[in-house]
C-alpha cells in the first residue's frame, strides 16, 4: 500500500509543478500549443488523484475495512 500512496504522491507533485510553472504560458503560445481546456482537465485529474490518494491512505491506515473498501482498493490498484 505504501508503494501506491508514494506513487500517487509523486504524481500529484508533478501535476502541481505543471500547473504552476511560469513557462507554461510560453509553451501554450509556442510550437507546443495545447488545446483549450487542458489546464482544467489537468486540474480535474489532479483533484481526482488527490481524492484517490486520500482514500487509499485512509484504507491503508484503517485497522478494519469493509468489503466495499477492499473492492475499491483493488480497483484503484489496478489503475496504477
Amino acid at each position: 500500500m505504501e508503494i501506491v500512496t508514494g506513487t500517487m504522491h509523486t504524481l500529484l507533485t508533478k501535476l502541481n509543478t505543471l500547473l504552476t510553472v511560469p513557462k507554461l504560458n510560453t509553451l501554450l503560445s509556442g510550437e507546443y500549443e495545447l488545446q483549450r481546456g487542458l489546464h482544467g482537465k489537468i486540474k480535474f485529474l489532479k483533484d481526482e488523484l488527490e481524492s484517490m490518494h486520500a482514500a487509499l491512505t485512509n484504507v491503508s491506515e484503517s485497522e478494519t475495512t469493509d468489503d466495499l473498501d477492499k473492492i475499491w482498493e483493488r480497483s484503484v490498484n489496478f489503475l496504477r
